[in-house]
Order: C-alpha cells, then structure tokens, then sequence
C-alpha cells in the first residue's frame, strides 16, 4: 500500500499591501483642504470637456 508523504506548507509570500485608509478631507489641515478641492474641481472639468464637445459635435451634426 502506498504511503502518502505530508509536505510541510510554505507560507505564502505576500504580493500586496492592504490598502491604507484615506484620511477623512475634514481633518487635512485648511490649506491641503483647498488644494486638494481646487486640484478636483480641474479634473473634472478636463475630464467632462471631451464629454461636452463630442455633444456639441452631434448636435451640429443633427441641426445639418
């Protein structure tokens, strides 16, 4: 009868840091507070631009 031969387990390696918690903006001090709304607020307007032109587009297409 064969015998079967236990392995000792290897701890695994781990591969990822678990995620840091995001400080509440509330307790950032004043001046990182309106830096970091001011950097916001320029992101989304570059991001909803495209979003806008490409509206525009279609309707000046549709108005042809």
């Amino acid at each position: 009868m064969p015998r079967f031969m236990t392995r000792a387990r290897l701890a695994q390696a781990t591969l990822f840091h678990p995620p840091q918690p995001c400080p509440a903006l509330q307790k950032l001090p004043p001046e990182t507070q309106e830096e970091t709304i001011r950097l916001l607020a320029v992101l989304l307007r570059v991001h909803v631009r495209p979003m806008v032109a490409a509206t525009n587009d279609a309707r000046e297409a549709r108005n042809q």
